[in-house]
């Protein structure tokens, strides 16, 4: 019994001093999330004022929709990276927080860049030609950075959380936290937007609205920062390896750079023994890449050749290849409930101003179609302030929810409120109503922002089983072929469905508003993404006798686990 609570201790990067299970303090549980709430300041206030910024910069609406797209793109390739860069860090700094820091470095200069970037130029260049198209490259820039990093350091933060609270019967109450302070955060965001500032002494110190708001993010932002590094206590990977070493009775002989360990384990003489695999492994199937599968079943050139361009990517890339099948069927569902929110979330004040008050966002400033349009947009705003309230009290019940049904039933009845309160959208212009049905809405959201990274921490404690089709016991830890995977990789797969959402969205809903002529588009969309993430949410995996049965039906591919 010590002996597994020294390993708990020790993968879970936290020191350990007594013979008892590890726990977390409430307090620890807020501080470590507390740069997730300021992450949501930024991302809320900030874009309330980046599309007005661009516009008023002379860009279009068409380019200014490919500017907040090239965030989300970028991020959806870079997150894997970074994630299972995370995973095999060696800074003595820990795993998580270098990445961390220097995503916030980015972000702060983002902050500073979007208000005060004319400033600068104009300091530089002058007030020439040159200096205003500068100005809006600042712009472009700044705005590019500030959605880039705002949702790519998220993976890094629910790979800290999830690292402290392993060795502990807490992970669900730690994301269950988290979900609570991104909602926090966003209700905070809009409210410092809502706020008049212009005539504050802020206001007048700074110049203008969008200066004084900023210049807030970037103080609350950085108060955040510091205060999740101090609670922090992350082990570098280097210490862990050498606890894991020198460990008693039986220890991993060696661990992988992504918290994996190896089937050989070390006995107290130090003599290296291949240990026999429990029951699981006599059903134990594993799943090869099709490139190798179609090249022994038909020895084709074309997939020798494809064998041959696979064996020259890198790891990095080789990992988007090696998903589990758990997570995919999770990654799948992730999208579509993305995809449903999302749509719902960046177009519902655009909705309101111009289907429910019959607004027109281009007609001349001063005209009474303007007017209308910008009173749908206010009253649009406090309907996703009531969505970010319900969100975060509907979060404090998920671990009792998910604990009376199961994780999957929880995921199911957030998405069936969500995409029911659409629904009821579509067949109401009342404003009233459709701002309840924005209430409703905070239901799914918190659901989103917590069941998925429960059940990645429920796979992960289980590797051997449910991470069956990539995890070879037959093969040497360090072998090219063997996927090994560790939590940021898999979590980085979860956001990555999160950034993939957002560039569908940017890429076909204004052709979708185009065809169709109505901004209802947006909500119709948001209603089918919701039914297909319902029906997607069923096939989710849930536990290990799920798995097992998945692999008798012969749904996860069989291939040799163990070497007799």
């Amino acid at each position: 019994m010590a002996t597994e609570i020294s390993i708990a201790a020790a993968a879970s990067g936290v020191d350990e001093s007594a013979p008892t299970r590890l726990t977390i303090s409430t307090s620890r549980m807020l501080s470590l999330n507390a740069i997730v709430c300021g992450l949501e300041f930024c991302a809320s206030a900030a874009f309330c004022y980046i599309p007005p910024l661009l516009l008023k910069a002379g860009i279009s609406e068409q380019y200014m929709s490919m500017v907040l797209g090239i965030g989300p793109l970028l991020g959806f390739f870079v997150v894997p990276m970074i994630g299972r860069a995370s995973d095999r860090c060696q800074s003595r700094f820990g795993r998580r927080r270098p990445y961390i820091f220097a995503l916030s470095v980015l972000l702060l200069l983002s902050l500073f860049i979007i208000p005060f970037g004319d400033y600068l130029c104009l300091l530089v260049f002058g007030r020439s030609s040159l200096g205003a198209s500068m100005t809006v490259a600042m712009l472009v820039i700044g705005s590019f950075l500030l959605d880039f990093t705002c949702q790519t350091c998220l993976t890094p933060c629910e790979a800290l959380l999830s690292d402290s609270s392993q060795g502990t019967d807490q992970s669900e109450r730690c994301f269950t936290i988290y979900s609570i302070m991104i909602s926090i955060g966003g209700c905070v965001g809009y409210l410092i937007t809502a706020l008049d500032w212009s005539d504050s002494s802020i206001g007048l110190y700074f110049g203008n609205q969008e200066r004084s708001v900023f210049v807030m993010l970037i103080i609350l932002y950085s108060f955040s920062m510091l205060l999740t590094f101090g609670a922090a206590h992350e082990i570098p990977l280097g210490e862990l390896q050498k606890k894991e070493a020198t460990g008693a009775c039986l220890l991993p002989a060696r661990t992988t750079d992504h918290g994996y360990v190896s089937d050989d384990f070390v006995s107290e003489d130090g003599a290296s023994h291949q240990v026999e695999l429990n029951s699981h492994c006599t059903e134990t199937t594993y799943k090869i890449p099709m490139t190798v599968y179609f090249f022994t079943k038909f020895e084709g050139v074309w997939h020798f050749l494809s064998l041959k361009l696979y064996s020259l990517l890198p790891d990095v890339i080789k990992t988007l290849f090696h998903v589990p099948f758990v997570l995919k069927r999770l990654a799948f569902a992730n999208f579509c409930s993305w995809t449903a929110v999302m749509c719902f979330n960046l177009f519902y004040t655009n909705y309101v101003g111009q289907t429910i008050y019959g607004g027109d966002p281009n007609a001349p400033e001063d005209s009474e179609l303007r007017s209308l349009y910008d009173k749908g947009v206010r009253m649009g705003s406090w309907g996703l302030l009531l969505h970010c309230i319900n969100s975060a009290i509907y979060a404090a019940f998920i671990e009792k929810i998910s604990a009376r049904l199961d994780l999957r039933r929880a995921y199911l009845v957030g998405m069936i409120s969500f995409t029911l309160a659409m629904l009821l959208t579509l067949t109401s212009r009342d404003v009233y109503v459709v701002n309840f049905c924005a209430t409703l809405t905070g239901f799914g959201y918190a659901t989103l922002t917590t069941v998925p990274f429960m059940l990645v921490t429920i796979y992960h404690e289980n590797q051997e089983i449910f991470f069956c089709d990539i995890y070879r016991a037959d093969e040497p830890p360090d072998s090219p072929d063997r996927a090994v995977r560790g939590m940021g990789t898999d979590l980085a797969i979860l956001d990555s469905a999160y950034f993939l959402s957002q560039v569908v969205l940017t890429a076909c809903m204004g052709y979708i508003v185009h065809y169709m002529g109505t901004a209802l588009a947006y909500m119709i969309c948001a209603s089918a993404m919701g039914v297909l993430a319902c029906f997607f949410v069923r096939s989710i995996v849930l536990d290990t006798a799920e798995m097992q049965q998945l692999i008798r039906s012969k749904q996860v591919s069989r291939f040799p686990a163990c070497i007799s």
